[in-house]
């Protein structure tokens, strides 16, 4: 016997089709059927949930919420079979995959790996649970009890950043990995590359994005003003995480802002994480600049006629940041080798987000590289032109004539008299020698301080 939505079970009952979900429209359900006279052997819930890809035969409470809203309900339905198969491909990936793999020239991914993809695991199994529990004992306010379970997630989207921030880190590999051992594994891969599946986060934070939104085009009028703008954020905020993920589109669009662009800023496996502004210290004045926070570099620029110039870019892997005891409480200090520098925000809030995501952001760049990284000496950040007025080794003040000149080695300020060495310093002069005063001399070299003639 072929049953369609329009019939059903029991008495012929024609509903609007128009209303409801394309993907109710070859299920035999009608909004009576389980009113019918008609006796069956079966429950009748039962047969149309093993229609429903991903549904238990068992989960037939999720059947009976179907006539309340049957948008909403099957966005829900698709979000929790969604979330099932998720689960099991990464458990594939983990288990299957990446542990076979732990002895071979490959084992590099499944060390980086290891611990951020069981966390995302964990953590998906917790969210899965919940969903689960929830399905169980349907009741009133079904739709309000999934939003605030679907909503907060922010430990979710958490370990989605942190296992892709170690993903990219390796992508060479999970790419190289990929192209040589996915025929392999095809029987656990179905129709997937291994690459896809490395990359399973991205086509989950889309798919969330999605039914997000869905749920908020049928949102009843009375639930609209409640969870909206919930629901508005959290798409958001996913979509905020894709874009960092996969930053070709961006890392394109920043190129294209400079006047002359310093070098390629579209790299493989090279991810735009925050972008901002602040003001760069400098030894006479201050003046703003733009800051962009990559995975693999932090640099900024100036801008000018609606471009960016002058930009300076520092390696992730040989930069340190903290935040200085001596300058005002939005300021922020950056140590490299060539140079340092301090930069100032508008709040101490925005300065603390900014020391947090470059933080973390060294950690995972260092933690990526391959070899040990090698000591460097930093560079000093300079003492401001406009903190001192005396030499700070005879004391005399400055004046017209008598000029400020920085130690390069330390960054104190001195009149020319008093900082007459001059030495090369590898990180910060290859080539030509630079002022340095007496102490940082003797603390280099070991040897006499050079006797300016006058």
């Amino acid at each position: 016997m072929a049953i369609r939505w329009r019939s059903g079970f029991g008495p012929t009952h024609i509903i609007d089709e128009e209303k409801n979900p394309k993907s109710l429209n070859d299920i035999c359900f009608t909004s009576n059927c389980f009113d019918s006279s008609f006796n069956f052997l079966i429950d009748p819930r039962k047969l149309i949930a093993a229609q429903i890809n991903g549904v238990r035969m068992d989960e037939t409470n999720l059947i009976d919420l179907i006539p309340t809203n049957p948008q909403i309900v099957m966005i829900i339905i698709d979000f929790l079979t969604y979330e099932r198969q998720f689960i099991t491909e990464i458990e594939v990936l983990r288990k299957s995959i990446l542990t076979d793999i732990s002895e071979t020239k490959f084992s590099k991914l499944q060390k980086v790996l290891e611990q951020p993809l069981t966390v995302l695991s964990d953590i998906h199994q917790v969210f899965l649970s919940h969903l689960e529990n929830m399905v169980k004992t349907p009741k009133d306010g079904f739709i309000e009890l999934f939003i605030d379970i679907f909503t907060k997630n922010s430990e979710i989207l958490q370990a989605h950043n942190e296992y892709m921030n170690k993903l990219l880190s390796i992508e060479y590999l999970g790419i190289a990995f990929s192209v040589e051992m996915s025929d392999k594994y095809l029987s656990l891969i179905k129709n997937n590359t291994i690459i896809q599946m490395l990359r399973l986060p991205i086509p989950w934070q889309l798919f969330t994005s999605s039914t997000s939104r869905k749920i908020l085009t049928y949102l009843p009028n009375n639930l609209q003003t409640k969870y909206g703008k919930d629901l508005e954020s959290f798409a958001s905020s996913i979509e905020i995480l894709t874009e960092t993920i996969d930053s070709i589109p961006k890392l394109e669009e920043i190129s294209k802002m400079f006047m002359k662009e310093p070098f390629p800023i579209v790299q493989p496996g090279r991810r735009l994480l925050k972008r901002g502004s602040a003001v760069k210290q400098c030894r006479s004045n201050s003046s703003k600049r733009e800051i962009f926070l990559f995975s693999d570099m932090f640099l900024y620029a100036q801008q000018s006629v609606g471009m960016l110039i002058a930009p300076a870019e520092y390696s992730l892997t040989r930069l340190r940041v903290e935040i200085p005891l001596d300058t005002p409480e939005m300021s922020l200090a950056f140590y490299a080798p060539q140079k340092s520098f301090v930069l100032e925000f508008l709040s101490p809030e925005e300065r603390d987000a900014w020391n947090e995501i470059v933080t973390n952001s060294i950690n995972n760049a260092k933690d990526s590289v391959d070899s040990p990284i090698e000591q460097y000496r930093e560079a000093p950040i300079w003492i401001r032109d406009s903190s001192v007025t005396h030499c700070s080794k005879c004391h005399r003040a400055f004046t017209f004539t008598r000029r400020r000149h920085h130690c390069r080695e330390c960054g104190r300020i001195f009149c020319s008299d008093c900082l007459s060495n001059k030495i090369i310093i590898p990180n910060i002069s290859t080539k030509s020698t630079v002022k340095v005063c007496d102490l940082c001399y003797l603390k280099i070299t070991g040897g006499t301080p050079q006797i300016q003639s006058k």
